[in-house]
């Protein structure tokens, strides 16, 4: 746990940001990795298959990221109150908010993956490929909410870190899990996507392993789950806003897919070669996609609302400077 309202200010956002960043480019390695093996184990066709759905499984996922990390910012406000109490209230409402979230994400994603797959001009020839992986990914929702929900939390409370370590195990496990799925079991790529859940899925075990022994003010009972109505309609307004500003890049790349897709197998495995180390480099350089300036403007959201005291006059200087910090940080990266 970590208070980002005492120290320096600048000191403590780059301390929080860094491992954001840096969750940031692990989090490609999902994606490079299955673009690898598939790519050189199983050939042109099915590594046009993981890009010509990767838009729509991008498009979900952001989806899913943002809305947990807007129903945890309340989180952050109880804690530098030092409202323990409050701080389960927003716990439990995080929990409900995202588990109906993503209940409401899975159902519309799987009614409507093999339409908008349709609707993309997807060559027939890698169309059962391409729903299949699509389908395993958009199940896997409920693991990629739990985990992004739990990491939320955390850093909610100024730990960006353990969220990175439980990140790295569980690309460097899914390497090696795409290779047994996909050259020695031979799954094809529905082997990949299996990959990338179960390793995201052993992240999840490890967090709430982790948050049960290290932050029990995370665990909460039955009682903790009534939840007043206005700290419900506040996480959920913020959660809205940072699932769409959290997808809203992805719009764009499904419409620039469906060009793409028109073009045939070849074509499409092409577009999809380079996005990996592409994707990496954007995670490192913020201007490049809208979604990873979220790991400046977490901490700096975390660094205001924890200040207990943030509507008071005298604390205007206190969080001007916080967000003149955050902000300046961003655009001279």
């Amino acid at each position: 746990m970590k208070n980002m309202t005492q120290g320096n200010v600048t000191k403590l956002i780059m301390a929080f940001a860094i491992p954001v960043l840096l969750g940031n480019v692990f989090q490609q390695f999902y994606t490079m990795a299955d673009t690898m093996m598939v790519g050189q184990i199983l050939g042109v066709n099915s590594l046009a298959a993981i890009g010509a759905s990767a838009s729509l499984s991008n498009l979900v996922i952001g989806l899913c990221t943002g809305v947990s990390m807007g129903v945890s910012i309340m989180i952050a406000q109880y804690y530098g109150a030092r409202d323990e109490e409050g701080m389960k209230k927003a716990t439990a409402g995080c929990i409900k908010l995202c588990m109906i979230s993503v209940v409401v994400i899975f159902v519309v994603a799987i009614l409507l993956k093999k339409p908008l797959l349709y609707l993309l001009q997807t060559p027939s020839s890698i169309l059962g490929m391409a729903d299949s992986y699509l389908t395993i990914i958009i199940v896997g929702l409920f693991v990629t909410m739990a985990y992004n929900m739990m990491a939320s939390m955390m850093r909610s409370i100024g730990d960006s870190r353990t969220p990175l370590y439980f990140l790295i195990i569980a690309s460097i496990l899914n390497v090696a899990l795409d290779y047994i799925f996909i050259a020695i079991i031979q799954l094809g790529v529905a082997g990949a996507a299996y990959a990338t859940v179960i390793a995201q899925l052993v992240s999840v075990i490890l967090c709430f392993l982790y948050m049960r022994k290290k932050y029990p003010m995370f665990i909460v009972k039955k009682e903790d789950f009534h939840v007043e109505r206005e700290i419900l309609r506040k996480q959920l307004s913020m959660g809205i806003s940072m699932g769409l500003m959290n997808s809203i890049v992805s719009l764009g790349s499904v419409i620039l897919q469906s060009a793409v897709n028109s073009l045939g197998e070849v074509t499409i495995a092409a577009h999809t070669a380079p996005q990996g180390s592409g994707n990496v480099y954007a995670a490192a350089d913020q201007h490049c996609d809208c979604r990873y300036d979220l790991c400046f403007s977490e901490p700096r959201c975390t660094a205001v609302f924890q200040n207990p005291c943030r509507y008071e006059i005298q604390c205007m200087d206190q969080l001007s400077v916080g967000v003149y910090c955050g902000s300046l940080i961003l655009y001279l990266h």
